[in-house]
């Protein structure tokens, strides 16, 4: 990584590059790039699960980790290594992506069909409507029952 600074004298602007190291000495990260690099020809033999054990195991050794830690450490290092291409990629490939679901259909309401129900005269049963809703039956016994007819009810 580089910085940029600026410095203004009165008649000319001056920039200097300052190369800044990407971990800094004898830090965990640092110690663990050197451990990577010097490991990286047993990759090989190892295979990539091991070798991520073994630089994993060796940094909690060495450095008094934790295996998060260490494993954060390795993540960290390895993809600096990457960029850096002090490696090529290596690992598991990126899944592919998901297809995207298809919107959901509007649910259809369900509109509740009328119950039909028979109208029929209470003493001897003799049909007076048919396949009538509810609210029609009830309403025709009400008339019936004003106009002091026959007593009806609902079949």
């Amino acid at each position: 990584m580089t910085n940029t600074t600026t410095t203004e004298n009165t008649n000319t602007a001056v920039e200097v590059a300052i190369e800044k190291p990407v971990f800094r000495l004898a830090t965990s990260r640092a110690i663990a790039l050197e451990l990577f690099v010097s490991l990286l020809d047993t990759r090989e033999e190892l295979g990539n699960t091991e070798f991520r054990k073994s630089v994993i195991a060796e940094l909690m050794e060495q450095q008094s980790m934790t295996l998060a830690s260490a494993a954060a450490t390795y993540n960290i290092v390895k993809k600096y290594a990457i960029q850096t291409e002090l490696v090529e990629d290596f690992g598991r490939t990126p899944a592919a992506p998901k297809a995207e679901k298809a919107p959901k259909a509007p649910k259809a309401e369900k509109v509740a069909e009328p119950k039909l129900v028979d109208v029929v005269r209470n003493k001897d049963g003799v049909a007076v409507a048919e396949g009538v809703t509810v609210a029609d039956a009830e309403e025709l016994i009400a008339k019936a029952f004003k106009g002091k007819k026959a007593k009806l009810v609902i079949a």
